[in-house]
C-alpha cells in the first residue's frame, strides 16, 4: 500500500475489515467503485468474486515463530506481549483473546508452533502485515452471536487451565471484559457474586449466563433449566427493587 494515500489506505482497511480478502482485491474493487468504500462493499457481496488462491509460505511463518520463541519450543508470555505490541493490539482488549481464539491456543501463557503456524493459515495471512489488516474484521465478527458464543465458551476452556472450574477471580475479570455493553445487568451480577457465591464458576453457568444475558428479567421463567445461581440472583434484583 505504499502508493496510496492516507485516505485510500483507511479504505482499503476498512475494506478488508468487511470482506476478509486480500490488500490486492481491496484495491481492485475499491478502484472500480472510484474508491467508495460502501459502493465497493456492496459489489463485492452482491457479485462475489472466486475465491483467491493464497500463497501460503509456512517457512516464513516458522521463521516468524522463532523470532518471537526466541529458539524455544513454543512462544511463552514475553514473546506472546512482543507478538500483540507488533500487532499494534492492547493484550486488555478483547480482540487479542479473538486472535488467540483464531489460532485455538490452549494456553493463555503459551503458543505452541502449530497453534501459530495453523492460527496464520487459517486466517490466510503470510506475514504479520496480512494479519494486521484481519483484526477490525476478527472483531467485528464478534458481533455475530453465534460466533460470539463460540468465542465465549472457548474462553472458559482457555483460561481453566487443568481444573473442571474458572477461578472466580478470572471469572469476574471475563465477563467484565466479554460482556460489558451486552449484559444490561453485568454490574449487579458482578456484586452479587462477590457477595454471596465466592466460589469458582462451573462451565454450565458460564454457559447459561451468555443466554441469560439476553433475556428480559420480567420474562425470566424460575421454572427454566437455569442454574440454581442464576435463580438467586433473580431473586437478588428484585429484592435491591424493593
Amino acid at each position: 500500500m505504499s502508493r496510496l494515500n492516507s485516505r485510500q489506505r483507511d479504505a482499503v482497511n476498512t475494506f478488508i475489515s468487511f470482506t476478509h480478502s486480500s490488500e490486492a482485491r481491496a484495491v481492485q474493487y475499491l478502484n472500480a467503485a472510484k474508491w467508495n468504500v460502501e459502493g465497493a462493499v456492496d459489489v463485492y457481496f452482491s457479485n462475489p468474486p472466486p475465491p483467491e488462491k493464497t500463497k501460503f509460505d509456512e517457512n516464513s511463518i516458522a521463521k516468524l515463530f522463532q523470532n518471537y520463541s526466541g529458539g524455544a519450543e513454543n512462544i511463552e508470555q514475553d514473546g506472546i506481549e512482543r507478538f500483540f505490541k507488533e500487532l499494534n493490539v492492547d493484550m486488555t482488549d478483547v480482540v487479542s483473546f479473538a486472535v488467540l481464539w483464531q489460532f485455538r491456543a490452549k494456553s493463555p501463557n503459551q503458543l505452541t508452533k502449530q497453534e501459530f503456524v495453523d492460527g496464520f493459515k487459517r486466517l490466510q495471512c503470510s506475514n504479520l502485515n496480512d494479519l494486521k489488516s484481519k483484526i477490525r474484521g476478527i472483531k467485528k465478527d464478534l458481533e455475530d452471536e453465534n460466533i460470539f458464543k463460540e468465542f465465549y465458551i472457548y474462553m472458559f476452556d482457555f483460561t481453566k487451565g487443568n481444573k473442571k472450574t474458572l477461578d472466580l477471580p478470572v471469572a469476574l475479570y471475563l465477563w467484565e471484559t466479554l460482556l460489558t455493553n451486552k449484559f444490561p445487568h453485568l454490574k449487579n451480577w458482578i456484586a452479587f457474586i462477590q457477595e454471596h457465591h465466592k466460589k469458582a464458576i462451573n462451565k454450565d453457568t458460564w454457559i447459561l449466563l451468555l443466554d441469560f444475558s439476553k433475556i428480559n428479567l420480567n420474562e425470566y421463567d424460575a421454572d427454566g433449566a437455569w442454574p440454581s445461581l442464576i435463580d438467586e440472583f433473580v431473586e437478588y434484583v428484585k429484592q435491591k427493587k424493593t
